[in-house]
């Protein structure tokens, strides 16, 4: 147990000196990438996922402490809040083949 609180407290730690340092513009280029892919959803998934988001803004948790600040909703939550078929083409191996093409990145699964 003593194991695992350090840990959480390290990695907690860690991403409160990242968050600062990002604020302070000082930042590791090779931290992480980001793609954007022009029209990933088909024009219904995207209306009824910003249809859904926008309905669940009050269901998030919101942070704004020392450590963190945003906000942020469980996936289990969001699928039992969400009967749109937007959450499953996320999943899907239509989507994720898209993703690959757009990205190179193999590594990406389906599951």
């Amino acid at each position: 147990m003593f194991r695992s609180i350090l840990k959480t407290l390290s990695a907690e730690w860690a991403l409160h000196k990242h968050n600062k340092l990002n604020k302070q513009g000082v930042f590791d280029i090779d931290a992480q990438k980001f793609y954007v892919i022009p029209n990933a959803l088909p024009e219904h998934n995207y209306h009824e996922a910003l249809y859904d988001l926008e309905r669940l803004k009050q269901d998030w948790v919101r942070s704004n402490t020392f450590w963190r600040r945003g906000c942020a909703i469980g996936g289990h939550e969001l699928r039992e809040a969400c009967s749109r078929d937007w959450l499953g083409y996320l999943q899907s191996k239509e989507f994720i083949t898209r993703v690959r093409e757009a990205t190179s990145l193999e590594s990406l699964c389906a599951c």
